[in-house]
């Protein structure tokens, strides 16, 4: 995935060979952050991956982002970031969620941070009792070790599955599904085209993934299923999605046309 070309005026970009970067291979597990070099190219994973090859192009659905052949920059306090841009922050390598300015990484919940993400050992399964079901504290449920998914869901997610990459499927789509909620709750996000387009497909073909992996037969009920398990949590899903898509300006044509929505190892699964 591109990104634009930062100055830095106080501190030096970061090599990346400080961050362990080494060419990629088909059959080693990387998770979020990890680095690695492919034809000459560089890239990050944006979550978990295995078996998946690292291409140049605009959408990290993948699980790879195209970068900058030598360095990832500094982040920078003044400078505008469009979504997908990645930096490093105090030694932690960030993505853009949409476009940012002025929120420091580590306190802002527009940047994620690229860490391996694993299901909490000790989620919390239950909602607040005392909790209006309406409200948005309910919505977003209870999230203990602040990793960005919800913990009922993650308890869903690792009763429901047993495959890792299938895990891994959902744990990604659950940071989506947080991000839907946000965007749903937040009237004052207001995404990009570019940034709202992209937002879109990345879920677009991640659920599309799970859907193939339905219909094959592989699982029993797909993540979102498993995200919208009360009727506010459903229709908090649809108006991110519609809020999404009206600021992507209804533009079908820029909708991905899917023919193999699983890839690298998820794809194996889908036609064992």
């Amino acid at each position: 995935m591109k990104k634009h070309v930062i100055a830095i005026a106080v501190s030096l970009s970061i090599p990346l060979v400080a961050h362990a970067m080494e060419p990629w291979n088909k059959d080693t597990v990387y998770n979020s952050g990890d680095l690695v070099t492919h034809h000459g190219e560089s890239f990050v994973s944006s979550h978990w991956t295995q078996g998946t090859e690292p291409v140049v192009n605009d959408i990290s659905w993948d699980g790879w982002i195209h970068i900058n052949a030598d360095t990832i920059d500094n982040y920078e306090h003044e400078t505008p970031y469009a979504g997908g841009s990645v930096v490093n922050f105090e030694g932690d390598i960030y993505l853009a969620k949409w476009w940012v300015q002025g929120e420091y990484p580590s306190k802002s919940g527009t940047w994620r941070l690229l860490d391996d993400l694993e299901p909490s050992p000790d989620p919390d399964p239950d909602p607040d009792p005392d909790l209006d079901p309406k409200s948005p504290e309910a919505i977003v449920g209870v999230d203990k070790d602040n990793n960005g998914v919800r913990d009922s869901y993650e308890v869903a997610v690792t009763e429901a599955y047993q495959n890792p990459q299938i895990v891994q499927l959902a744990i990604n789509l659950g940071l989506e599904y947080t991000d839907i909620n946000e965007i749903a709750l937040d009237k004052s996000i207001q995404l990009s085209v570019e940034d709202a387009t992209k937002k879109y497909n990345e879920i677009l073909v991640l659920e599309e993934c799970a859907e193939e992996l339905l219909k094959t037969g592989v699982i029993e009920m797909t993540p979102l299923e498993l995200h919208t398990d009360t009727l506010y949590r459903a229709l908090t899903y649809r108006n991110g999605k519609e809020r999404i898509f009206e600021q992507m300006e209804h533009d079908l044509d820029a909708i991905l046309t899917i023919e193999q929505p699983c890839v690298g190892k998820m794809a194996e699964e889908a036609v064992k």
